[in-house]
């Protein structure tokens, strides 16, 4: 099993095909969409290659094999225009682990019930993140596809038989890799 996530595309065209072009060579079995999808968001600034429509038509054809996780600037209209509803929360079970998915602000994780053995895998913050926190939580964080933070580049992760790798989405090249607990 092979499962490509990746967060916070902010309707940004050219970034957008810069993850379809990894969608297409990665070809994954699944695809976990952690929330901001086609919606820029009033603390962004309006980038030139802004067009949600654009971006929606990219990933159409991804959706089947997707699931997403809503974030704080996705809507309803999304939805529609995506033909997917985005859940506020999932717990998928692979690898024989438990993961919990959600976007990353409070409303999305507050009332969760995991445990220090589950995996918490979340966006939201734009800055790549994997392995323990200071709670003994194992989390991963993909990163921005649109709008990266912290100095660091568009990224998305790779699941793969008990292992993440963090990848540039520009070239698919690896970061860090790390076994899952």
């Amino acid at each position: 099993m092979k499962i490509l996530v990746a967060s916070d595309i902010h309707g940004r065209t050219l970034k957008a095909q810069e993850l379809v072009r990894r969608l297409s060579l990665e070809n994954p079995d699944r695809i976990w969409l952690l929330g901001d999808l086609l919606y820029n968001g009033p603390r962004n600034g309006v980038p030139s290659d802004y067009e949600p429509m654009v971006v929606a038509r990219l990933l159409l054809p991804f959706m089947e094999k997707t699931l997403w996780i809503s974030g704080n600037c996705d809507s309803r209209v999304d939805s529609m225009v995506l033909g997917k509803n985005a859940l506020l929360n999932a717990k998928e079970r692979v690898f024989d682990r438990d993961f919990w998915l959600f976007h990353g602000d409070p409303p999305s994780y507050q009332s969760l019930p995991f445990s220090k053995s589950d995996i918490l895998l979340f966006g939201h913050s734009h800055i790549y993140e994997m392995g323990y926190e200071e709670h003994g939580y194992f989390i991963l964080n993909p990163g921005s596809i649109g709008f990266p933070k912290g100095g660091h580049e568009s990224t998305y992760m790779v699941l793969e038989e008990g292992v993440c790798t963090l990848k540039r989405a520009s070239d698919g090249s690896a970061i860090k890799q790390k076994r899952l607990p």
